[in-house]
């Protein structure tokens, strides 16, 4: 039921503690900057029951003035699930393997998103989007799935005719724009590619205010942006879901949604605010914490492993790591059991700052560590690995 409403809330790609801020200004550079980025989606969803339970003070917070504001989530934010694990894909990507997706969207694809849900029966999603200077729009999505109930995963590819407009751009306070689209859906088949029209969707979307969005990662100068959508099937019936999104510069974003539309006058607001459908937040994967905490031994001083990049990551990353001294270094990767998988490098490093790659190739998915050790000191981090 909302799961497009959710897709809409991570269109937008630091960190100050004090609620004045200077009006945020988005541009293409800001969303072209994500593509390298992971992220994760924590929700909490009505249908699901895990919202969190007192929600009294929610109509007072999303009615403050847009104004500069500050927009206090963090008692909620600590609370919400796990639901997905995201990442940006250059394209074309092997990633992406749909046959005809690079072709379906005439060469606009500037990169993929893909969405990796908690879920293991639910397929993932590929979704394809377009950055120019002066817009951000998807084009479209991806999955496989097994449409025909036997047993084989088949493409499914929707296009959005024409592309949904995510954000005109810059993206600044009093912006209002409409995206109105139809779901055109590409199924291949024995017989060959059948297109069957979806749902037609429609977007009054308008930036309404701008201050700092708290969560429990931190604050971040944001904008404010009330969102409206009406669903049309091709059976005749219709939904109307409406809420706010409140994006930042950095990929941490926070929605929350309503199955009624929101009024450009809050005085006119009907029903209670207090009971939404869903809430959901984006944070980079480098905010995720994890039950293990990094370790130091004696002699640390001398060597410092930092967090690796990023974080969860899907087929690659960076490990990052220092030493005071010149010294012979062992840099290691072990499995959640403590078996050494990868020994990366074993020599003598000059006193610095170093970084190191790592691809784990038939790597299952799952907990690892990297441990950084000279002359018996150590310096180990945490890190998943997910597929």
């Amino acid at each position: 039921m909302f799961r497009s409403l959710w897709l809409f809330t991570l269109l937008f790609p630091a960190v100050i503690s004090v609620p004045a801020q200077a009006q945020l200004v988005l541009t293409a550079a800001d969303f072209q900057a994500q593509t390298s980025a992971s992220f994760q989606e924590f929700l909490a969803d009505n249908n699901n029951g895990n919202l969190p339970n007192n929600l009294a003070f929610l109509p007072d917070l999303l009615l403050l003035d847009g104004n500069n504001n500050t927009f206090d989530f963090a008692a909620i934010t600590a609370q919400l699930p796990l639901f997905s694990t995201n990442y940006y894909l250059s394209f074309p990507s092997d990633s992406v393997a749909i046959p005809g997706a690079a072709s379906t969207f005439n060469g606009e694809v500037t990169d993929v998103w893909q969405v990796d849900f908690e879920e293991s029966s639910t397929p993932d999603i590929f979704i394809f989007r377009s950055i120019t200077a002066d817009s951000l729009a998807w084009l479209g999505n991806g999955v496989w799935q097994d449409t025909n109930a036997d047993g084989t995963p088949d493409p499914v590819v929707s296009v959005f005719s024409p592309g949904k407009l995510q954000a005109p751009l810059p993206l600044q306070m009093g912006n209002a724009w409409q995206s109105d689209f139809t779901h055109i859906n590409t199924v291949e088949t024995p017989i060959g590619v059948v297109e069957i029209p979806g749902v037609v969707e429609e977007h009054d979307i308008q930036v309404d205010g701008y201050g700092t969005l708290i969560t429990h990662n931190g604050s971040f100068p944001c904008l404010r942006i009330r969102i409206n959508q009406t669903i049309l099937s091709p059976d005749g019936s219709s939904q109307e879901l409406g809420g706010w999104s409140f994006v930042t510069a950095d990929l941490e974003q926070l929605g929350v949604f309503y199955d009624q539309h929101i009024p450009a006058d809050p005085a006119e607001i009907s029903f209670d605010l207090s009971s939404p459908q869903s809430i959901s937040l984006f944070s980079p994967s480098n905010t995720m914490t994890t039950a293990i905490a990094p370790t130091t031994t004696a002699g640390s001083d001398r060597l410092m492993a930092h967090p690796n990049y990023p974080n969860p990551f899907l087929r690659e990353t960076t490990l990052p790591f220092e030493l005071t001294e010149a010294g012979h270094v062992r840099l290691s990767i072990f499995n959640s059991i403590g078996q050494r998988v990868a020994l990366l490098v074993d020599e003598t490093r000059a006193a610095g700052k170093h970084a190191v790659r790592w691809t784990p190739e038939n790597m299952p998915s799952g907990l690892y560590f990297f441990e950084l050790e000279t002359d018996g000191a150590i310096s180990r981090r945490t890190m998943l690995h997910v597929k």
